[in-house]
């Protein structure tokens, strides 16, 4: 997630930008990936979420980058379904198809126009903010 000041950043609000991604082999991209997602709030500091839960994919989109971290492609559902985490659907692997040319402008409107949504614990997230704009000398 990308935020326009540190402020921003602490109190995890307004990010001007964001993705989510899996790590490929740039020479061995599969042609479509079934994706579930696994909860884990084993680390959580309120007994109630100290459990793993899994659910259904809910991203509409979901970058390929390689070990350089270049993304080399997209993701997009084969469905056209949207998911909420702990909605009524029943539970399955989402299966998403692998795109890897002419993906650019389905990557602008995903990370500029879409839904935002940020789920804790899902997985390990990257936080930064422009610096540019601060008023703190580091």
């Amino acid at each position: 997630m990308f935020f326009e000041n540190e402020e921003d950043y602490k109190q995890l609000k307004n990010a001007k930008n964001h993705y989510h991604f899996i790590e490929v082999d740039a020479n061995n991209i599969l042609p479509q990936y079934q994706i579930m997602l696994v909860c884990d709030g084993s680390e959580a500091d309120n007994d109630e979420d100290k459990r793993i839960e899994m659910f259904n994919s809910v991203y509409p989109i979901i970058m390929l980058k390689d070990c350089n971290n270049e993304i080399v492609g997209i993701l997009k559902p084969e469905d056209n379904e949207t998911y909420k985490l702990r909605d009524e659907h029943n539970l399955i692997y989402r299966k998403y198809r692998s795109i890897t040319s002419d993906y650019r402008q389905d990557m602008f409107n995903a990370i500029c126009s879409g839904e935002f949504h940020y789920y804790p614990y899902l997985s390990n997230a990257t936080f930064c903010y422009d610096k540019s704009n601060s008023t703190t000398q580091e």
